[in-house]
């Protein structure tokens, strides 16, 4: 039982870190546009690198305070 409710907060927590995700790139791509003398195309790797970075610190912190503690 208690690997059920483990492995459901686990996935609420990967399903928020992809929302994240998703809204970083998508705000920083529609809103801001391309920075730094950069093409859409370039800025759009960045962005891509920029919200899977916060992803992966909202992951890391939601595993280790909410799924794994």
């Amino acid at each position: 039982e208690d690997g059920k409710k483990q492995f459901g907060k686990f996935m609420v927590v990967n399903v928020i870190a992809i929302i994240i995700n998703v809204s970083v790139v998508y705000f920083l791509i529609n809103n801001l546009g391309p920075r730094f003398d950069l093409t859409a195309d370039a800025w759009a790797n960045v962005s891509a690198i920029i919200g899977s970075a916060v992803a992966l610190i909202f992951s890391f912190v939601g595993f280790k305070l909410i799924v794994f503690k």
